[in-house]
């Protein structure tokens, strides 16, 4: 039974690590959420922005992803720095991952229109699997209903361009590639392997800003990612956004779904924006798709002056 039990735990921590292999979060609003993707954003705009971001991937499909997320981040501007914070969590079945960041960037203007900035956000994560959700094929009387826990650092590290009508960055994320592999069943017994090591991924990010007539902006934005553990995945979107005021979009994700998704600014300080995402992959025939609901709120610049 001692064995049954090291190889449910063993697989459990396998799965695990490939369920988290991209441990950055899917976002269909990336272009929204930018600031969670890459830490050197903070502070390049001219005003602290707030928002918080719910993603209920899969619905219909029985303990499918859900992700949580809220960020905050502001400018120096005699520094010619930012700074920021986020905390999210991500569930997957009996996956669970808690995490708490903090972030700095510092910014270098290369004209008048176009600022280059280098940040970094540190953090802890806790990852936790609730073995009471676990179905085995038989009885595991050793299989005690406790959550595991591994609580390990975690960075990322990125580089932004951003200019009036363009933007462009790379973020490399889980730089300490930390394992998930030890745990001590009692004083003799060890579960060890090196497969379960989370493995450092890189994404690239652009955009353009293309003004139209009558108001209208359109905005194509464009995701490369790739991790060791994961195939080579794009992400790709656009938004027609009328006065800085309401947009409406289409995304595209290869090897997953088709998003649809709005939004609204209300007086440009609040702002509202939801995605509905239409899987296209295997999953489909079980799920009725993905909803990612975000609010957010700007303060102007002054309040920034502390």
């Amino acid at each position: 039974m001692m064995k049954h039990l090291i190889y449910i735990i063993t697989i459990c921590i396998a799965s695990l690590s490939a369920a988290y292999s991209q441990q950055t979060a899917l976002y269909s609003m990336y272009m929204l959420h930018d600031f969670a993707i890459n830490p050197a954003i903070a502070g390049t705009d001219d005003f602290l922005k707030a928002q918080i971001n719910r993603r209920y991937q899969f619905i219909g499909i029985e303990g499918a992803p859900l992700t949580t997320s809220f960020s905050v981040h502001g400018n120096l501007e005699e520094l010619s720095m930012g700074w920021g914070g986020i905390i999210y969590s991500d569930t997957y079945g009996p996956f669970s991952k808690f995490g708490v960041y903090g972030a700095y960037a510092y910014r270098i203007a290369l004209d008048r229109t176009t600022d280059l900035s280098f940040g970094v956000n540190f953090g802890v994560i806790d990852y936790s699997i609730n073995s009471s959700s676990f179905v085995t094929i038989q009885d595991e009387p050793n299989l005690n209903p406790e959550e595991y826990s591994f609580i390990r650092p975690d960075a990322t590290l990125g580089v932004y361009i951003k200019a009036r009508d363009y933007y462009g960055g790379i973020v490399a994320n889980q730089l300490f590639n930390n394992s998930l592999t030890i745990i001590e069943i009692d004083d003799t017994v060890r579960v060890d392997g090196a497969i379960n090591r989370l493995k450092t991924d890189v994404a690239l990010i652009g955009g353009y800003n293309y003004r139209l007539s009558y108001g209208f902006v359109l905005e194509p934005n464009l995701v490369l990612r790739k991790s060791p553990q994961t195939p080579f995945q794009v992400e790709a979107s656009a938004r027609l956004v009328y006065e800085k005021t309401a947009w409406a979009g289409l995304g595209y994700r290869s090897g997953d779904a088709v998003s649809l998704m709005i939004g609204y600014a209300y007086q440009k300080k609040f702002y509202f924006a939801y995605a509905y995402d239409i899987t296209y992959s295997q999953l489909r025939k079980d799920s009725f798709g993905t909803h990612e609901i975000m609010v957010g709120i700007r303060f102007p610049e002054p309040f920034l002056n502390f």
